[in-house]
C-alpha cells in the first residue's frame, strides 16, 4: 500500500506547528484516519490527534462500540493537565474554552482487498478515483457536506450526548488500480464542486508545487482559507510512505490586511457558534471596560462632592465671619454714638 499525505496550514496562523488537521495510518493494517480540529475549541489539535491515533491502534466500525471508545478518549483528554496561560485575561478565555470542550471532525477507513469500510462524523470527505471517474463518500455534493455538523465534542461525549445517528458509515467496492483520497473540508468542498481538480492533486509530488497550487486557489477565491490535508492511498501499489509538508524554516509572507475566511461552518465552520463566541468576547471586553469606567466615575463623583462641600464650607464660614465682624463693628460704634449724644446734651444744658 502506497500512502502520500499533503499538508499545509492556513496563512492566518504563525506556522505549520499550529495546524489543526491530524492524520495517522498503518500500512500493515490498511487503516487510515484523518481528523480536523476546530479552532474555537480548547486544544482541538490535540483532540484531533488523539482521535486519529487511537482509531488506527484500535479500529472500530460498529457505531455503538465506536461511541464507547470515543467516550473513553474524551475522558483521557479531560484528564490531561495543561499548563495554564500566564496571561490573566487570556486565562479567563481559556477557562471558558475548557468548559465548552474540544471539537473535531473525523473519518477512519480500512482497506481490505476489494473492499473499503469507513466511519465518519462531520464534514471530512473521501473519494475513490477509478478509471471511469470519481466517486465520493459519504457525501455526494457540497450541500450534503455543509449540512453535516457532526463535530465530536469532548464535553458532549463525556455527558453521553453524542448519538449514533450523528455518524455515517458504509462499505464500498474498489478495484485493483483505484486510488482513495481523504480530504478535510475546504479542499473536499472544492473537489465536490469541480471534480477535474483531482487529477491536478494526484500529480503533486513536492511541497513547492503543492504550495503554489493551494495559494493559487486561495487567491482565486475558489478555495477557502483553511488548513489543508489530503491523504492519497493506492491499495495495490508497492509499499511506500510519502509526506509532503512545509519544511521547518517555511513561513508565509506577512499580509497587511486580514485574510477572508469563506468557510460557513464551525471551525470557521459553524457560523452561528463562531459569531456567538466572538460576541461573547466583545461583551466580556465591554463589561470589563464598563466596570473600569464605573469605578472612575465613582471616584470622580466623590472628589466632586468633596470639592463642592469644601467650597460650601469655605463660603459658609466666610459669611459667618462677616456677620461676626459686622456685629462687632456695630457693637463698638453704637456706644460711641450714644456717648457723643450725651456729651452734646450736657453741653446744651450747661449753656
Amino acid at each position: 500500500m502506497k500512502i502520500k499525505t499533503l499538508q499545509i496550514h492556513k496563512r492566518s496562523v504563525s506556522g505549520f506547528s499550529d495546524i489543526q488537521d491530524k492524520y495517522c495510518y498503518s500500512g500493515e493494517k490498511g487503516v487510515i484516519a484523518i481528523s480536523d480540529g476546530a479552532t474555537q475549541g480548547f486544544k482541538s489539535e490535540i483532540w484531533a490527534e488523539m482521535l486519529a491515533n487511537n482509531f488506527v491502534q484500535n479500529p472500530e466500525f460498529e457505531i455503538e462500540k465506536f461511541l464507547i471508545d470515543l467516550e473513553k478518549y474524551a475522558q483521557d483528554f479531560s484528564e490531561i493537565e495543561f499548563e495554564p496561560n500566564p496571561n490573566p485575561a487570556l486565562r479567563m478565555l481559556e477557562l471558558r474554552k475548557i468548559a465548552d470542550g474540544s471539537y473535531a471532525t473525523f473519518m477512519g477507513i480500512e482497506v481490505r482487498e476489494d473492499t473499503l469500510r469507513y466511519v465518519s462524523s462531520g464534514d471530512v470527505c473521501g473519494f475513490v478515483k477509478t478509471t471511469d471517474g470519481l466517486q465520493s463518500f459519504p457525501f455526494s455534493n457540497v450541500e450534503e457536506l455543509d449540512k453535516d455538523k457532526g463535530f465530536l465534542s469532548t464535553t458532549r461525549l463525556l455527558n453521553h450526548q453524542v448519538k449514533p445517528e450523528q455518524f455515517r458509515s458504509g462499505k464500498l467496492s474498489i478495484k485493483e488500480n483505484d486510488k482513495i483520497i481523504l480530504m478535510t473540508d475546504a479542499v473536499a468542498r472544492l473537489t465536490l464542486r469541480d471534480n477535474n481538480i483531482i487529477d491536478k492533486i494526484l500529480h503533486l509530488e513536492d511541497f513547492e508545487s503543492f504550495k503554489d497550487y493551494i495559494i493559487s486557489e486561495w487567491e482565486a477565491k475558489r478555495l477557502e482559507e483553511d488548513d489543508i490535508t489530503i491523504c492519497v492511498i493506492e491499495p495495490n501499489a508497492k509499499s511506500e510512505e510519502q509526506n509532503i509538508h512545509p519544511p521547518k524554516d517555511f513561513s508565509f509572507p506577512k499580509v497587511e490586511t486580514p485574510i477572508i475566511n469563506f468557510n460557513n461552518d464551525f471551525k470557521d465552520k459553524n457560523k452561528e457558534e463562531k459569531q456567538q463566541y466572538e460576541r461573547d468576547i466583545i461583551v466580556s471586553d465591554l463589561q470589563k471596560k464598563h466596570k473600569v469606567s464605573k469605578k472612575i466615575l465613582g471616584y470622580a463623583t466623590i472628589i466632586l462632592v468633596l470639592f463642592i462641600l469644601g467650597i460650601g464650607y469655605l463660603l459658609y464660614s466666610g459669611k459667618i465671619q462677616k456677620r461676626i465682624n459686622i456685629k462687632e463693628k456695630a457693637f463698638i460704634e453704637k456706644p460711641q454714638v450714644k456717648l457723643e449724644k450725651n456729651i452734646d446734651t450736657i453741653k446744651t444744658d450747661t449753656k
